[in-house]
């Protein structure tokens, strides 16, 4: 016959990785009490059932308690190798031990719902085992009256239940001693795991899994947060990179840029033999050649006019000259005076002086 008995966690502890770990009294001498539908005398509202010191220590029943697995709350079934993984939240250890009238069984819970409703007060244990049931009536040593006696035990599972069998000593935790049973029990859901636990257990259950959901809601909005920001500074760092590729001369392009800069520096020295040109940039180079022949008016004079001039300047420079064509060129025209074209020459001659500054109206 299949039975579940119920007893508590004692000192319970985290592991470094966060796994629950415990040494539970499991199950108990004594008599326990019974429904009668629940061990097959459906004529009894209830059936006291003794469990004797001989058979509750029996090396044979002691063995079956290591490495059973722990569930939330008894399967509907014996826990086997075929639902296993559908059940176990944890497994028991090897060390079996008595205490008093009590077998001691180290365990682990490794379940995080599971782990949540033990912390939150789910904290009692239920033995699932199968044994014979000796339907001899009679009365214990110190005078209990029972209706049968339990005898070869051997352990299936244990389950982590809201009320023991065995009475609240059979808990998860010491300071749980001496807890009266609740009369309320509400059925919640943890981790897709219906659990009946006493009314005030669900609220504390509920809270700690709302908080817990919470927790993990805000550790993904942190994540995501964390994630656009890494993106934002990769497209920082990208846009840098292309900024600085477009900068970089290769060496076909660096060697023009200094073919071209020597050149230019060659022809301002035809036209100012010691012209040093420092740190000038091409356009500054330009600019002081034309300041120094042809004088300070040069200065803010338009770029396009000053390439124009400098150009001037260099090919007189290579004809033997190095004057200003455009001077010299106005003050050759001849001086006329008194006739009208004597007038009109005198006016071209403005013209031809005042073009560079781009006067509106000549013509």
């Amino acid at each position: 016959m299949d039975f579940t008995d119920i007893l508590t966690f004692d000192a319970a502890r985290k592991t470094s990785d966060g796994f629950l770990i415990a040494d539970v009294r499991a199950a108990r001498t004594g008599i326990q009490i019974y429904r009668g539908v629940e061990v097959g005398r459906s004529d009894m509202d209830t059936v006291r059932v003794y469990r004797p010191e001989d058979e509750v220590f029996a090396k044979d029943a002691l063995r079956t308690y290591a490495h059973r697995p722990v569930t939330v709350d008894h399967p509907g079934e014996l826990v086997n190798p075929e639902n296993w993984r559908d059940f176990a939240v944890g497994q028991t250890g090897d060390t079996i031990a008595r205490d008093g009238e009590f077998v001691r069984v180290p365990m682990m819970l490794m379940d995080k719902a599971a782990i949540a409703a033990v912390e939150a007060g789910v904290n009692q244990i239920n033995m699932g085992y199968a044994a014979e049931l000796d339907w001899t009536d009679g009365e214990t040593p110190s005078g209990e009256k029972y209706d049968a006696v339990q005898r070869n035990m051997r352990m299936n599972h244990l389950a982590i239940v809201a009320a023991a069998r065995g009475g609240s000593k059979l808990k998860i935790g010491d300071d749980m001693e001496g807890q009266k049973m609740a009369d309320k029990t509400r059925s919640i859901v943890v981790d897709s795991i219906p659990v009946e636990v006493p009314e005030q257990s669900a609220a504390i259950i509920e809270k700690a899994l709302k908080d817990a959901a919470t927790k993990v809601t805000d550790a993904e909005k942190r994540a995501a947060d964390a994630e656009k920001t890494r993106d934002a500074e990769i497209a920082k760092r990208d846009a840098v990179i292309d900024d600085l590729k477009t900068k970089i001369v290769d060496d076909e392009a660096l060697a023009a840029k200094v073919t071209a800069r020597a050149s230019l520096v060659d022809s301002a020295r035809k036209v100012i033999p010691d012209f040093d040109p420092k740190t000038m940039t091409d356009a500054a180079i330009k600019r002081a050649v034309v300041v120094a022949k042809v004088g300070d008016e040069m200065k803010e004079k338009p770029d396009a006019y000053i390439d124009a001039r400098f150009d001037m300047l260099v090919e007189s420079a290579g004809d033997g000259g190095g004057s200003d064509p455009v001077r010299d060129g106005i003050s050759s025209i001849p001086a006329k005076t008194g006739d009208p074209s004597s007038v009109a020459y005198d006016a071209m001659s403005a013209r031809l002086r005042d073009a560079w500054k781009g006067q509106k109206g000549a013509h």
